[in-house]
């Protein structure tokens, strides 16, 4: 049995074609993906919530009108905003060969945070009223081009990782400032629904992950101090032959 994890950057622009490749090159029996699933897709088409969310957008907009700038470098920006390549990518795969995919994220969980933001379009406004404010103080401009613009560099820190160039005090301080991603009820639901794929498994299946590169970082603390994220708790409750990939690399 076989484990792989593809590490992404949510806003790589080559996100799709780099994981269609990996997916080639890796044939899984099993696809995991970083993603809420098809009940979360369905709530999004809801007309009542598409309702509440061109509530939030006119709010935000309202923002921009306050500090005169264009809300139209708003729409710019969404517009040009390139997120989740990776997702689609799965999904395309997944049809193409017939393939079930196992969503590793809450449908349940990320609609209750949905709602409430939703529920309250301030939140969004003073969410961007704090984003203006901060960059008219730097003496900045709101620019989509800039805003949406994708570092190359970004994939290079986790591959100086995987490839062991990094210090374990530079991995173990990345993996500290991260901890917002791996709250602990989130990995846990990770961790639980690859166990359930993997029970499914014959030993000789392969299963392949994909998601943020964050979730693979291992900062060597596991076994002291309790595994914190996907990576290591797969390391330490999954068994199998477990690997771990930079989507760059595709």
């Amino acid at each position: 049995m076989e484990l792989h994890f593809l590490g992404a950057a949510h806003n790589d622009p080559e996100a799709y074609n780099r994981t269609i490749r990996g997916l080639e090159r890796l044939r899984p029996d099993v696809l995991a993906l970083e993603w809420e699933g098809p009940e979360y897709e369905n709530f999004l088409q809801n007309p009542a919530i598409k309702a509440l969310r061109a509530q939030t957008e006119e709010a935000i907009r309202d923002v921009f009108c306050e500090f005169k700038i264009d809300p139209g470098l708003y729409d710019q920006a969404n517009a040009k905003s390139i997120w989740g390549g990776e997702v689609k990518a799965v999904q395309d795969f997944a049809r193409q060969y017939a393939i079930e995919i196992v969503p590793t994220e809450s449908a349940h969980v990320r609609i209750e945070v949905d709602l409430e933001s939703l529920h309250n379009p301030e939140i969004g406004a003073e969410m961007f009223y704090k984003w203006l404010s901060l960059l008219k103080k730097e003496e900045k401009t709101y620019d989509p081009d800039e805003i949406t613009a994708f570092d190359p560099s970004t994939y290079g820190m986790f591959e100086r990782h995987l490839d062991g160039k990094m210090a374990q005090d530079e991995a173990s301080k990345i993996v500290k400032d991260s901890m917002w991603a791996f709250r602990p009820e989130r990995v846990r639901y990770q961790t639980e629904k690859l166990r359930e794929a993997v029970d499914g498994m014959n030993k000789k299946d392969r299963l392949v992950h994909v998601g943020g590169f964050l979730h693979l970082m291992d900062d060597g603390l596991s076994q002291a101090q309790g595994p914190v994220n996907l990576w290591q708790h797969a390391r330490m409750n999954l068994g199998g032959n477990i690997n771990r990939y930079s989507l760059s690399g595709f």
